[in-house]
């Protein structure tokens, strides 16, 4: 038991509701939406794990509005080494509304 102690920590990879990134909308009455994780990610990683531990974001960009809050975009990617990956699922973190006709127009033509 001592063993594990000395030789592995729990790490918080991401927190539920952490913003990940700043996401262009197009066609939105916002320009750009926050994107949270969806859930926690903990995970019991042997000391040292930051060395070789890749995170990626993967979601298309630019997001088509309309978007909704709590709409899933994505994904983080934690790959760990020896090849185990864990997966969480990246949402808006609010409602991002279409243009109207005067909004697309005026966006069109950079007024």
């Amino acid at each position: 038991m001592g063993w594990a102690f000395a030789n592995f920590e729990t790490a918080w990879v991401v927190h539920k509701g952490d913003i990940v990134e700043q996401a262009p909308v197009w066609m939105g009455a916002e320009r750009t939406v926050a994107l949270v994780a969806a859930q926690d990610l903990k995970l019991l990683l042997p000391h040292g794990w930051r060395n070789g531990t890749q995170l990626a974001l993967d979601y298309n960009s630019p997001l088509v509005a309309p978007v909704t809050q709590g709409q899933v975009v994505g994904r983080i990617t934690v790959s760990l080494p020896g090849g185990k990956q864990a997966q969480v699922p990246v949402e808006a973190a609010s409602s991002v509304p279409a243009l109207g006709l005067v909004g697309r127009a005026a966006r069109r033509l950079h007024l």
